[in-house]
């Protein structure tokens, strides 16, 4: 599963700063399924009050679904708190970091095997339950900070460029 669930979200909620790049158009890039998966999480609801069952078949994939939901809602929060120039500037930074955190995610769990079909199906009530809600706020905090165009500040129009561009 890796983070390229994460990128697709993070491609369909940011698309005026994503530019097509490698990373969106080769064979490394999200598969047509994790684009459907992301569209799924820009638009769902989780269903929380239905605890969902962790199989042990889908635990070494927990750790990487919880950690990428913390990042997304660390970068959430950044993004609220950019008011005006002083603070968009001040969060490109922690978007920086927060990237750079991802990245390392991608490369810890880089060897973790693709779920076969099955194994997908049984972990998309999980995804959905840890990223639906996260995943939502994000594309808001990006939607406004895109409209605002950053409030004038090119440090954090570039690390949410990068943010588009990560994989």
């Amino acid at each position: 599963m890796k983070t390229t669930l994460i990128t697709a979200a993070v491609l369909l909620s940011a698309p005026a700063l994503a530019q097509p790049t490698a990373a969106t158009t080769d064979s490394t890039g999200p598969t047509p399924e994790q684009v459907a998966a992301a569209k799924a999480l820009l638009t769902a609801k989780a269903d929380t009050t239905q605890p969902i069952e962790i199989t042990p078949e889908m635990e070494p994939y927990m750790p990487a679904i919880k950690e990428s939901a913390r990042i997304i809602t660390e970068i959430t929060t950044t993004l609220k708190g950019v008011k005006d120039k002083a603070s968009a500037d001040a969060a490109a930074p922690q978007i920086t970091a927060a990237i750079s955190k991802m990245k390392e995610l991608e490369q810890a769990n880089k060897d973790l095997p693709q779920p076969n079909r099955e194994l997908q199906v049984k972990l998309q009530p999980v995804i959905m339950q840890y990223m639906a809600e996260p995943v939502q706020q994000f594309t808001l905090s990006v939607m406004t900070i895109a409209a605002s165009q950053a409030y004038g500040s090119e440090a954090l129009m570039k690390a949410l460029e990068s943010l588009g561009n990560a994989q």
